[in-house]
């Protein structure tokens, strides 16, 4: 039986009409922080490795970027449940075998959309599939 992916509620569109009325200007950031703090800590406890990161557990300036975007340019009205993998056409195709638990993706380097799409893929193959993945990498 696949395991199953961490509790993400607060992303679906009722968890984002909850959210909005506690915060009205930053309902989707609170959202995404919260499931993204969810995910971090399944991802931790299955990967166990230091010196590896993961899609919640990145270096601190990249988290940042990522929070600033979220802040900035990421309308708070966004539905995040059907806009979630359309930026994947946007990345270049990568077939990526759907893999349940942890996989050592190997070196990626985050500048690299290659190297991203790698990732990506590797997560959207195992939900397709049903499965719970933690794709892990070095930095290159």
């Amino acid at each position: 039986m696949p395991e199953k992916h961490w509790d993400s509620d607060g992303l679906s569109q009722t968890g984002q009409n909850d959210l909005l009325m506690i915060f009205p200007r930053t309902s989707l950031t609170a959202a995404a922080t919260h499931a993204g703090k969810l995910a971090q800590a399944h991802h931790d406890e299955r990967t166990r490795a230091s010196g590896v990161y993961h899609l919640f557990r990145l270096p601190t300036e990249v988290e940042s970027a990522i929070h600033q975007e979220i802040l900035h340019h990421i309308p708070n009205d966004m539905d995040l449940e059907t806009s979630l993998w359309s930026e994947l056409e946007h990345l270049p195709k990568q077939s990526a075998a759907a893999q349940e638990g942890p996989v050592n993706l190997g070196e990626l380097d985050l500048n690299k959309p290659k190297d991203i799409a790698k990732l990506a893929f590797t997560y959207k193959s195992a939900v397709d599939a049903g499965f719970s993945t933690i794709p892990y990498f070095t930095i290159a």
